[in-house]
């Protein structure tokens, strides 16, 4: 295992890690490639989050290609709704600034993956929107449920697909 999986995996408790990337009605597939990785379920009652507070519903780590991977991740099975994600994906990453240690180089990528529409007004606002992470300023990668993760993290920030 990476020295940086490693020190994520550290801080939060074994109960929070889960091994699928999915939520009710969307999920998205993790391949073989991506190991090791630590993937906090924010739900959970054990999780790094805050009791109430916003929140993304998964953090994904990982040594994926030799790379440091910060990932938080957002799992809808209906319509893309950014005045939603973008805060929770936010507030994500916040939470993985506490958890990855200082001086990482590291490759950031929130990810959004949804089941239903992609309005054009909606998907105007993810264009104008980016998530902070540290220094680097990252737009949202937009899936649809079932994509691999790895597709994801290589993904332009912006569907191809046209929007309604």
């Amino acid at each position: 295992m990476s020295d940086f999986v490693n020190a994520v995996r550290e801080k939060v408790s074994n109960k929070c890690c889960v091994r699928r990337c999915q939520k009710v009605g969307c999920k998205v597939p993790l391949s073989k490639e991506l190991n090791p990785f630590v993937l906090i379920d924010m739900d959970q009652p054990c999780s790094p989050s805050e009791k109430n507070g916003k929140r993304c519903d998964l953090l994904f780590f990982s040594g994926y290609e030799g790379k440091d991977w910060v990932v938080p991740m957002e799992l809808q099975k209906g319509k893309a709704s950014a005045s939603k994600i973008v805060p929770q994906l936010q507030a994500g990453a916040s939470i993985a600034e506490k958890l990855v240690p200082k001086g990482e180089n590291l490759e950031f990528r929130p990810v959004a993956a949804y089941g239903g529409d992609l309005r054009r007004n909606e998907l105007n606002v993810f264009r104008q929107t980016k998530v902070k992470f540290r220094q680097k300023h990252e737009f949202v990668r937009l899936v649809k449920c079932g994509t691999n993760l790895t597709q994801a993290l290589h993904s332009t920030p912006h569907p191809v697909r046209s929007a309604r």
